[in-house]
């Protein structure tokens, strides 16, 4: 469905486009601090916080964007803070999605999984009976099958910023924090990804409008898009 009439129907307050920045050079194709109060991606509400970056206050506010190209593998890297053990938002039984990569502009996977293939993490709230206070990784390659599994509960702190990093490529989308590797999902066959969504995801919206709000009060910040690494970045290398 086309995103402003879809956000017409749900009477929901227009949104801010951007075209992406592509700079190739070096294994970079997209890179968006947040921090400076604009976004090179596409803004659906949500507030920016000078020098910390965006924040998803509540809702369905998110950040996405068109990559510009397709990618069969790479890293997706970012900063969140102001995580805590009583975070709230997400469903009445603790589910808050915060993080969607897909071959799918609108990026709905559906309740089959048959809508587009997916890579997603989803935070866990202190209330979810299964794994509180975990990360869940899902993907998919969109044929109906999900790999899911959970992380550790952490011990979140609110004053942290954790670097969280998705590598993604040859048939696994592997999740780290602080570089640390917590939790690998598995997809079959080549995915074109290029549709990468930040602060909350399109998960049933076109058959369950705002069933999965996204967690609440989280700040977003350094978001890249490389071949292996935002050290490329740091190494002067672009």
């Amino acid at each position: 469905m086309n995103r402003a009439l879809l956000a017409e129907v749900q009477g929901q307050p227009a949104f801010e486009s951007l075209e992406p920045r592509l700079l190739l050079s070096g294994g970079l194709y997209l890179e968006d601090l947040l921090t400076d109060g604009t976004t090179v991606g596409n803004r659906e509400n949500g507030t920016f916080i000078l020098d910390e970056g965006w924040q998803h206050e509540t809702g369905h506010d998110k950040i996405w964007y068109d990559i510009g190209q397709d990618l069969t593998a790479g890293v997706v890297e970012f900063n969140s803070t102001n995580w805590s053990n009583t975070t709230g938002g997400g469903t009445g039984d603790g589910k808050a999605y915060f993080f969607g990569l897909y071959d799918d502009e609108f990026g709905d996977k559906t309740s089959d999984y048959t809508g587009c293939a997916f890579i997603e993490l989803r935070w866990n709230t202190a209330s979810q009976d299964k794994y509180p206070l975990a990360i869940k990784v899902q993907a998919g390659n969109g044929s109906g099958q999900m790999s899911e599994i959970a992380t550790r509960a952490f011990d979140w702190d609110p004053d942290h910023v954790y670097d969280m990093k998705i590598e993604f490529g040859n048939g696994q989308a592997k999740f780290y924090m602080d570089d640390v590797l917590e939790q690998t999902a598995t997809y079959s066959g080549s995915v074109n990804w290029r549709y990468l969504y930040i602060g909350d995801i399109n998960y049933k919206e076109t058959t369950n409008p705002g069933m999965y709000p996204g967690p609440d009060y989280i700040t977003y910040s350094d978001v890249y898009v490389t071949d292996d690494g935002k050290e490329l970045i740091d190494h002067g290398c672009v």
